[in-house]
This record gives C-alpha cells, sequence and structure tokens, in this order.
C-alpha cells in the first residue's frame, strides 16, 4: 500500500492521502491497563513494548471499515486494548489483546459503533 506522501506525489489532497495512505509509525507501548497504554494514531504503527504485557489503545474515532496494522517489534509481547466500551473479538475493552510472540503483526478492524476484530501474524523471523 502507498504512503500518503507517494499519494500526494499523485496530486492527491493532503486530507484523502491522510485517509488512504501507510506510513509507518514507532511508538514505544507502556502501560499496563487500558488507561495508561500509548494511543495509536497511525493505521501502520510499530510497536516497542518496554517489557512484557505493556502495550498500546486503538482510536475512538477510527473510522468503521479502516484497518490498523500493528506489528511488535521489540523482544517483549505487546498488548493493544479497545477503545473505552468496545470489544476485540467479543472481548471487553479494559482486557488486553496479547500478542502471543514478542514479534508478530496484528491486523484490527473496527466494524461496528463499538465491536473490532483482529486477525494477524503472530511470530516474524
Amino acid at each position: 500500500m502507498p504512503t500518503k506522501e507517494d499519494l500526494m506525489g499523485f496530486g492527491m489532497s493532503p486530507f484523502a492521502a491522510s485517509d488512504l495512505g501507510n506510513t509507518p509509525v514507532s511508538i514505544a507501548g507502556a502501560g499496563t491497563t487500558q488507561a495508561t497504554a500509548t494511543p495509536i494514531r497511525s493505521s501502520l504503527v510499530l510497536v516497542t513494548a518496554a517489557t512484557n504485557q505493556t502495550g498500546a489503545i486503538l482510536p475512538s474515532d477510527a473510522k468503521i471499515g479502516t484497518p490498523y496494522f500493528v506489528v511488535s517489534v521489540s523482544g517483549q509481547a505487546a498488548v493493544i486494548y479497545a477503545p473505552v466500551g468496545h470489544t476485540i473479538n467479543g472481548v471487553a475493552s479494559a482486557t488486553a489483546h496479547t500478542f502471543s510472540a514478542a514479534a508478530g503483526m496484528q491486523i484490527f478492524i473496527r466494524v461496528s459503533a463499538t465491536a473490532w476484530f483482529s486477525t494477524g501474524i503472530t511470530t516474524i523471523t
């Protein structure tokens, strides 16, 4: 998928390019609860977890149908939280969605006002 910069290079407006393009953003996963997790602000995120069970929270203003590609890139298993009042794969928002390995990728898609689903690769070699 092209980056937003690629799309703007073809003459697309910055607003539309930001909606359609992916530009990887690195974040440091922090906090061990939904309230203290690092906010995800991009649709392609590289999460470095400080320790096991630290991570990030999906955006509450995400558009329905927009995929969020989240990659755990550290030696620690990152966790991802749904926004307050939302679910991931039917599990309550305050429950962390844990990467099963220290390195892996999950795709999170908001499918309704309060529901998210995920799928992904659990390890990267």
